[in-house]
């Protein structure tokens, strides 16, 4: 969900194989915007990926979550990277509600894969673009889900008071990997 570029789409368009699907959402909003370090837009760069990795698997959605158009109960999984954070900091309740219509989306059984930038507390996390652990945690379980984490992502350098787009922490972030799965 909110993919921007498409570096996830990629990855899971060729673990599905053609046996699956990858439903690439996003907003118009999103793809018009150029991401640092690239002289295209996030839309520009979705489609060279499905276009020069042969994704024929990959659907694009373009248009808001709650006008996204796919059956209730009916995914298997959802990738939501690098996201949370833009949800939940303005407001806990919209973070909150997004997780609550994800889960509508999945089928029993379904998982979210979510990874986001780690802050900590009393940092200026909307302005940083980072979320506390806890906080992920928190709106996950208020949401209904098992919660499971990962080390796997964390990064120890980074030591949390820098944006995640200074140039100093070239893209390596502490990021924490939580796997929500639907009861």
């Amino acid at each position: 969900m909110l993919l921007g570029g498409g570096y996830y789409t990629f990855i899971l368009s060729k673990a599905v194989r053609e046996t699956g699907v990858v439903y690439a959402q996003n907003t118009p909003r999103g793809l018009n915007f150029v991401a640092d370090r690239q002289d295209i837009t996030q839309g520009e760069s979705l489609n060279n990926k499905i276009t020069q990795g042969e994704l024929e698997n990959v659907v694009q959605i373009i248009r808001p979550l709650d006008e996204i158009g796919i059956a209730p109960e009916s995914l298997d999984a959802v990738m939501l990277a690098q996201t949370l954070h833009d949800y939940y900091n303005p407001n806990s309740t919209r973070a909150l509600n997004m997780l609550i219509q994800l889960k509508g989306l999945l089928k029993h059984g379904g998982v979210i894969a979510v990874t986001d930038h780690i802050s900590i507390s009393g940092r200026d996390n909307s302005a940083m673009h980072r979320m506390e652990i806890q906080q992920a945690i928190d709106i996950a379980k208020m949401a209904g889900y098992e919660v499971e984490s990962s080390e796997l992502l964390r990064v120890r350098s980074d030591d949390h008071s820098r944006s995640i787009f200074d140039p100093r922490l070239n893209r390596t972030t502490d990021r924490f990997l939580l796997k929500l799965v639907k009861p």
